[in-house]
């Protein structure tokens, strides 16, 4: 009786470690995931070269392209068509096969011309061929690869005497955009003489320094992803490269960098089988333009930016709403104060002279402080009262004069002007007026401060003859002093600016004051409200 207790107590004991040691295995591997086949696979002859750049293949890459590393292209003789599967493909080397890089979509592409059958035979004409597309897994999400099933049957021929398509008449082309890729680069091109025997266009952007040497067989071998196709319309054509569109060597279309324009006439296959190139466009450069936003503080303060470079004038002070200014709320004062964003990054402090609703010394004292990295251009009125501060950069011409420095990559124009004279007034014969011309992403912005739109003010600055001025900020309080023919004409004279912004406006006369810069300025741009931003 005991003898079989203790095996009832093995048996039990045995099976909790079984139990025990089953629940510590670690679970079986996923089963492994195959990439999908394409689909729609076509297959034409499109030229008479008698090589691999007369076989067009054509096909829609897969839905789930995460799947897929690329595409490879096997070209077999009809006769061997029966016993090639997937084994016998992944089992090839890279000269049998051509790869075709994923398009995230159709894809659409010549062989090269030295591309070869599964034979190691160069893709010859009068031979009988089909052709299967492998789907090459990615390795990670998918191990598996995946072989299409085989196009119909295709032969290549050379007529005695081919057609050629029409070339398409020479293209232009013009930097149109700020994308930094294709999108940037229109091109504009006539149709086609005989566009009947034409099936297409494609655009190829050739590197400046290549385009002598690129000729109808590059054009016919390029990769999908090296040109752009435009389908013809009956009538001539403009159109923009794709995004992902690179150029005839496999670069990204790319700022700073000249190009030369191809148009490729795809031959219709069945009149015409001989494609035709274009004339090469004249050089187009691809610039970066960039824009410069302007927004508006309060009264005469401004904030100037690029995105990278940022420049305050006139915007650090703490006047409220009881000055009779346009002021922005307590908080926003508090923020650039502390250099909270956007007024983290500022790179350049200026005050145009000693008035109270210009600056504040409290102020922009604890701007720099929180801000080591920017630094303060000031008339020396205004200077004196930042005693031994490192961020302060001297530079004083004298009136009617200037002179220019580098701040933080910023370029700066000091010139220094009389200020000007309110009505009934003797004004401030001695204060000292900066105007600054700042150099923010390629265009020249002039704040004038509070300065005397008079010939005799502004002659001798040269303004209008050596400074190219993008954008003038005008102090318009004033209509008896600032919105006269008299100022209108010394500043169309003397500065000759592209833009106007008027501001510096009493809160109670924006009414009146907005009325009468229409009427002397009917182009300005208008600032009463604070963070108005104009784009340039």
């Amino acid at each position: 009786m005991k003898a079989q207790q203790h095996f009832t107590v093995f048996l039990i004991i045995t099976a909790i470690c079984l139990s025990a040691c089953k629940s510590d295995d670690p679970p079986p591997p996923p089963p492994p995931v195959a990439a999908a086949t394409i689909s729609n696979l076509q297959v034409t002859d499109i030229a008479d070269n008698g090589n691999g750049l007369d076989l067009q293949v054509a096909f829609d890459g897969v839905n789930d392209e995460k799947k897929v590393e690329a595409y490879r292209v096997f070209v077999v003789k009809s006769g061997a068509v029966a016993g090639f599967s997937l084994d016998m493909a992944e089992q090839l080397s890279a000269d049998r096969y051509t790869t075709f890089a994923k398009q995230g979509g159709a894809i659409r592409q010549s062989l090269p011309a030295d591309a070869s059958d599964t034979d190691g035979d160069p893709v010859a004409n009068d031979v009988s061929y089909q052709v299967f597309i492998m789907s090459v897994a990615d390795g990670t999400i998918a191990t598996i690869n995946a072989l299409s099933d085989a196009s119909d049957e295709i032969t290549l021929t050379s007529p005695p005497n081919p057609t050629s398509a029409s070339p398409a008449g020479k293209p232009s082309g013009a930097d149109i955009d700020n994308f930094g890729d294709g999108r940037d680069l229109e091109v504009q091109f006539p149709a086609a003489m005989e566009e009947n025997l034409v099936d297409h266009y494609r655009m190829i952007a050739v590197p400046a320094a290549s385009a002598s040497s690129f000729s109808l067989n590059n054009a016919n071998s390029l990769a999908q992803d090296r040109y752009t196709v435009v389908d013809k319309t009956g009538t001539d054509l403009t159109a923009t490269f794709e995004k992902t569109t690179k150029d005839s060597e496999g670069n990204d279309i790319a700022d700073d960098t000249d190009y030369q324009v191809f148009v490729l006439s795809v031959a219709d296959g069945v009149t015409a089988t001989v494609n035709a190139i274009s004339e090469v466009s004249d050089v187009i450069s691809m610039k970066r333009v960039t824009t410069v936003d302007v927004t508006y503080i309060s009264n005469d303060g401004v904030m100037i930016s690029d995105g990278d470079k940022v420049v305050l004038i006139d915007a650090i002070h703490r006047m409220d709403a009881s000055s009779g200014w346009i002021t922005p709320p307590l908080s926003e004062i508090t923020k650039i104060e502390n250099a909270n964003a956007p007024y983290d990054q500022v790179d350049l402090v200026l005050v145009t002279h000693n008035h109270g609703d210009h600056y504040s010394i409290a102020a922009i004292n604890n701007h720099l402080t929180n801000n080591p990295h920017a630094r303060l251009i000031a008339p020396p009125q205004v200077a004196a009262n930042f005693p031994g501060s490192s961020q302060i950069v001297s530079i004083a011409p004298a009136r009617g004069q200037k002179d220019s420095t580098t701040v933080n990559g910023v370029k700066v124009t000091v010139l220094h002007m009389a200020h000007f004279i309110p009505p009934n007034s003797s004004g401030w014969p001695s204060m000292e007026n900066y105007a600054y011309i700042v150099e923010v992403g390629g265009k020249r912005f002039l704040h004038l401060g509070d300065n005397a739109m008079t010939t005799a003010n502004l002659k001798n600055l040269k303004i209008a003859e050596e400074e190219q001025i993008d954008v003038v900020m005008l102090p318009t309080i004033f209509s008896s002093v600032h919105l006269t023919p008299q100022a209108r004409d010394a500043m169309q004279a003397h500065i000759a600016p592209k833009h106007i912004i008027a501001l510096h406006i009493f809160q109670s006369s924006i009414g009146q004051i907005t009325f009468n810069i229409k009427g002397i300025y009917p182009d300005a741009t208008i600032f009463t409200t604070p963070f108005e931003v104009m784009s340039y």
